[in-house]
């Protein structure tokens, strides 16, 4: 016979008693004092997140493009924020330690003592790294691209007779040679290293005229985009010489060319510059179809002619 057999009240007596100790005095203190002590701990863990976090509590982020790193610290802390400069770009014609760009952006909302990272202004232009094959004895056009890319730019211009019209023959820094054509029948040797100059440097060029070469005519720019009278002035062998506005430009690739120096109408050097006056708005003369005065023959320019000089104001009034 079975135990289960022999105390068939066994089974219930157990849950009776159990009843008994769920509801009794001890056992419910006793879980209140277990319920309690975690509703306490819980308080004590969110109420320490929020405190360690600053939870709810942010500060926006001021605007710090064109400040200056100096002085930045007690502006910094009053507004209850840090900064680290993580990185330098040398900009041309800005200051040394002038704030680029800013990671959070302004006006973002941080935590309280969040570092701001900052891209500063360099002190010093980044080297760089001309190669004598990449531009001795390369057309002016792709030269000045090339120049451009590396963030340098086309200072004066130079030319000698000589083969291989518009092509560069000597490349100069401030007076100090660069490179020079070399000529292997005379046993020299191309030069391998390259040569480091700043970045924003100016380059002087000195090209070939080309075999039998002589000046050609000046073209109209009037009444073009500065885009289409850049390309008109490339294409013509010549310069731009520099950009003069008139007025608000918004856009300057298809502002239009109110005038030129030297006009159109004698006769200039291949490289010779010509500079450009730009205007916003179409002018009034180009929408009556205006047609520019015939070129006329032989007639060089020169620019220490005083006379071409009034003629040319004459003629652009």
């Amino acid at each position: 016979m079975s135990i289960e057999e022999k105390n068939p009240n066994r089974k219930k007596n157990f849950f009776i008693e159990a009843g008994y100790f769920l509801s009794s005095r001890y056992f419910l203190l006793h879980l209140s004092l277990i319920m309690g002590s975690f509703t306490l701990l819980l308080f004590g863990i969110f109420g320490f997140l929020k405190m360690y976090t600053h939870h709810g509590d942010s500060r926006e982020v001021p605007n710090l493009i064109n400040r200056s790193t100096e002085g930045l610290d007690p502006f910094m802390k009053a507004s209850g924020l840090r900064y680290r400069i993580s990185s330098e770009r040398w900009e041309k014609n800005v200051k040394p330690g002038i704030v680029l760009e800013q990671s959070p952006i302004a006006g973002s909302r941080v935590k309280e003592n969040r570092t701001i990272y900052l891209t500063v202004s360099a002190s010093q232009p980044p080297p760089v790294k001309l190669v004598y094959r990449a531009f001795i004895g390369m057309l002016l056009r792709d030269v000045a691209d090339r120049l451009k890319a590396l963030g340098l730019e086309v200072g004066e211009t130079e030319y000698i007779r000589g083969k291989g019209a518009n092509t560069v023959a000597k490349m100069m820094l401030e007076g100090n040679l660069l490179f020079r054509e070399m000529h292997p029948s005379r046993g020299e040797r191309p030069p391998t290293e390259p040569v480091i100059v700043p970045k924003g440097s100016k380059i002087d060029l000195v090209l070939y005229k080309g075999i039998d070469a002589s000046p050609k005519y000046i073209p109209s720019l009037q009444c073009l985009t500065y885009g289409e009278a850049e390309f008109k002035i490339r294409g013509n062998g010549f310069v731009l010489g520099g950009i003069n506005t008139v007025g608000p430009i918004t856009d300057t690739v298809n502002a239009f060319v109110w005038k030129q120096r030297p006009p159109l109408g004698g006769q200039a050097s291949l490289g010779t510059p010509i500079k450009v006056w730009l205007v916003n708005e179409l002018p009034e003369a180009c929408q009556e179809n205006y047609v520019p005065p015939t070129p006329s023959t032989n007639n060089e320019y020169n620019p220490d002619n005083a006379d071409l000089e009034e003629d040319f104001d004459e003629f652009n009034r």
